[in-house]
């Protein structure tokens, strides 16, 4: 077999994936270990047939093995979940503005509704009180699961927190994360004292530092929409970017000076990595950073999709939850199919075919996870990437100048002439950013709304193979032709997926505040007004101020966290507030907003 790796990696995610379907999981909690004695009677069996030649059987017997300890594994990973809806007291440590640690080391996702103490500084210790409640699925086909995006960063489940109360804000005891969180939030807010606008200023912060809570939800729609979601998040692009400087630097010196750029460029990347965040894409890209550079130095052949799967399997057994995070699935589907079908023979329309590689790759799964398909990925991407690259080493250059040079040694006449070029050449990347943003929101960037059958999801992900599998088998002018001649298969087939399923909406009252939550497939979203005594909530508002109040949370100059047409949709047609039910809960059916339970005061 050409790519052994890849047989326990596919069984790996094969048995983790099975393990979590409702019907696998009760079926092998009923049937125990007559299940278990079937699997590895038929695994042995195998085994013993491929000991007598037959090789098909010995990577059979492979795939079964690690399927089932990835099926383990991956189920004795979930963090424990709370025995239901509760009031909880506890106290812990807020390491950012919605993960709490607490004292016997689990985490939990925070939701704040206790508008008037809010966290502010990280990390600190805090006394929190609210109502806990487990990580749920999608309350609506096909919809938002809390579970499948929380469960693999290790939360327990989610607290809705009504009153806050700060114990100490800095601690001795935050250790090493303590560290890196404090080195993220001083490199924050070092970034923040730059004279970028706000939009493009939480973009370098997400670029430079992992930090993305200054991620607008125009600039995280509109890159979604471009198919430039990976130069928001931590990835080999940053990576690549960051290690080959150093590389650069290995080359022009001798071999054992280069042998120390390369293991300070490691040294920064790992460094990189952990202030970060350390989120799994990261993580991997890393990692492969790192088997690449030590591969090298062993006088190892360099076979990537070998070293994919093999940091891909080494870190789900680090880590088997990481197999239903999102960013760890891009970032390992992109990259094996930059390895396999990127065009080696065209190194000038290099950005075109890894873009090209990446995005047919990851559709079938970006199309069912974000329900939407981009017609400008190619474009966006080789404008964007070589754009993006530039400006990174623009921004790691500002900052070291600014910290080292004027941090340590003010110079005033320099600082000026500095200052000076720093104003001129942020309005031109505030401009290009604006311009970005304004592409990927026009309606025509983007098909939205897609919500594929099993069926449908099979053919997308044939299509996807097979308009990969012809742009590498074909060379010259013909890659280009059959590369345009997919996009009207692509036209007709996500005309045919836009019929949206049900959303739910509650409505009820909390100590402070009332709270609306509405929930549809691609989006779960709530709003809290200013106090409990303040129903001024918006249907009944013109179509103007309803935008700009839908954009509002509970604090002045609040945003919600993401937007988008069909949640307008549902809630521009939601009944009349009555502030006499407490609680308040209906479904939407076929365009409408149908009762499902109301709890009245009285």
């Amino acid at each position: 077999m050409k790519y052994p790796w890849a047989v326990p990696l596919v069984g790996w995610a094969v048995g983790g994936a099975l393990s979590q379907e409702p019907f696998i999981a009760r079926l092998l909690a009923e049937s125990g270990g007559p299940m278990q004695l079937a699997l590895g009677s038929f695994a042995a069996l195998l085994m013993v047939l491929g000991l007598l030649g037959n090789r098909w059987c010995a990577w059979g017997s492979y795939f079964i093995l690690f399927g089932f300890l990835g099926g383990q594994r991956t189920q004795e990973a979930w963090p424990s979940e709370p025995e239901g809806s509760a009031r909880y007291v506890v106290a812990g440590v807020l390491w950012d503005k919605n993960t709490l640690e607490d004292d016997e080391g689990l985490w939990w996702r925070v939701v704040w509704r206790d508008t008037l103490h809010r966290p502010t500084n990280f990390p600190s210790r805090w006394a929190v009180e609210g109502r806990v409640e487990p990580l749920l699925g999608p309350r609506v086909p096909g919809g938002f699961s809390a579970r499948a995006v929380y469960g693999p960063q290790g939360f327990s489940g989610r607290y809705w927190v009504e009153q806050g109360r700060l114990v100490v804000w800095k601690e001795e005891g935050f250790a090493l994360r303590g560290w890196l969180v404090g080195i993220q939030s001083f490199a924050s807010g070092w970034i923040d004292r730059w004279a970028y606008s706000g939009e493009t200023r939480g973009l370098i912060r997400a670029l430079l530092v992992g930090d993305r809570s200054g991620i607008t939800p125009e600039l995280r729609e509109g890159f979604a929409r471009l198919g430039l979601a990976h130069i928001v998040s931590i990835s080999g692009f940053h990576m690549s970017l960051i290690f080959s400087f150093f590389a650069a630097m290995a080359s022009r010196s001798g071999r054992q000076s280069g042998r120390r750029w390369e293991v300070l460029g490691l040294g920064v990347v790992v460094l990189f990595t952990a202030v970060s965040g350390a989120a799994p894409s990261a993580v991997r890209s890393a990692a492969m950073t790192s088997f690449a550079v030590v591969g090298r130095w062993l006088h190892r052949p360099q076979a990537g999709l070998h070293q994919l799967t093999l940091v891909a399997l080494t870190l789900l057994v680090l880590f088997p939850l990481w197999l239903f995070d999102l960013g760890f699935q891009l970032s390992v589907l992109s990259l094996a199919g930059i390895m396999l079908w990127s065009p080696k023979d065209e190194p000038r329309a290099g950005a075109w075919w890894t873009s090209w590689a990446a995005q047919m790759a990851t559709i079938p799964l970006t199309v069912v996870i974000f329900h939407q398909f981009s017609w400008v990925f190619l474009v966006s991407n080789a404008v964007a990437g070589p754009l993006f690259e530039i400006l990174l080493g623009l921004w790691i250059v500002q900052g070291m100048v600014e910290w080292l040079v004027f941090s340590a040694a003010p110079l005033g006449a320099l600082e000026g002439v500095w200052r000076t070029w720093e104003l001129y050449w942020a309005h031109w990347i505030d401009e290009a950013v604006a311009l970005l943003v304004h592409w990927g929101l026009h309606p025509t960037s983007a098909s939205e709304g897609l919500f594929p059958s099993e069926v449908q999801q099979l053919l997308a992900l044939g299509l996807a193979l097979g308009a990969a599998w012809t742009v590498w088998r074909v060379s010259g002018v013909g890659r280009w032709l059959i590369a345009a001649a997919w996009l009207p298969v692509w036209f007709f087939w996500t005309r045919s997926l836009q019929e949206r399923p049900a959303a739910h909406a509650v409505v009820y009252q909390t100590t402070y505040s009332w709270v609306l939550e509405v929930c549809t497939p691609d989006t779960a979203w709530s709003y809290a007004t200013a106090s409990q005594y303040k129903n001024d909530f918006f249907w009944s508002v013109e179509t103007a101020p309803v935008r700009q109040r839908l954009r509002g949370s509970g604090e002045a100059g609040g945003q919600v966290s993401v937007w988008n047409e069909s949640l307008e949709r549902c809630i521009r047609k939601l009944p009349g507030w009555d502030s006499t039910h407490y609680f308040q809960h209906w479904t939407w059916e076929k365009g409408e907003w149908k009762k499902v339970g109301f709890l009245s005061d009285a």
